[in-house]
């Protein structure tokens, strides 16, 4: 609170509000892409509300190769797959999503982690299989990044270790 003013002043549910404004402006992420800006504060807002902890440590300005619907698609489905998974975790402080993009050299790397619990069952094409019901209409989030990545020439892999979902993606901007 500003000097000069006192708790008594402001009515707790005003207090609140804006506690939680402020939350929202600290909580904007500037990658360097405007697109991936987007969905990142529209995935901590829902975050947020779902008790889940989303950290992004994003330098974006080098993934100008890749279209606005690309990245809207490829990290859209990645960290709905991760709220999927980590909302569905009792220990609360494993509700954790990291979203990390880095620049080296010639090279962008992008790594999304979560903590997950159960078992991952892998179907004959190496992809984890979907546990909703309807495996008809679900399932295809990985399937799509995969495709994406391939479009742009890049790697994609993924590991499931120690209870910890990984994805990697390699992009060789000079490709």
């Amino acid at each position: 609170l500003r000097k000069g003013l006192q708790k008594k002043d402001i009515p707790l549910e005003y207090a609140k509000e804006l506690e939680n404004i402020i939350k929202i402006y600290d909580s904007a992420v500037n990658t360097g892409n405007d697109s991936l800006n987007l969905i990142l504060n529209e995935k901590s807002l829902i975050c947020r509300k779902m008790d889940i902890s989303l950290k992004c440590f994003a330098d974006c300005s080098k993934l100008d190769f890749i279209s606005d619907v690309d990245i809207y698609s490829l990290f859209g489905n990645a960290i709905d797959n991760a709220l999927e998974a980590v909302i569905n975790i009792d220990d609360k402080s494993k509700r954790k999503i990291n979203v990390i993009v880095k620049n080296i050299n010639d090279f962008v790397s992008i790594s999304i982690e979560n903590f997950y619990q159960g078992e991952i069952v892998l179907s004959s094409d190496g992809l984890p299989i979907s546990t909703k019901k309807n495996k008809n209409i679900h399932g295809f989030g990985l399937k799509s990044i995969q495709m994406l990545v391939e479009k742009y020439n890049g790697d994609f892999t993924f590991s499931t270790d120690n209870g910890i979902f990984s994805l990697m993606i390699l992009f060789n901007i000079k490709k």
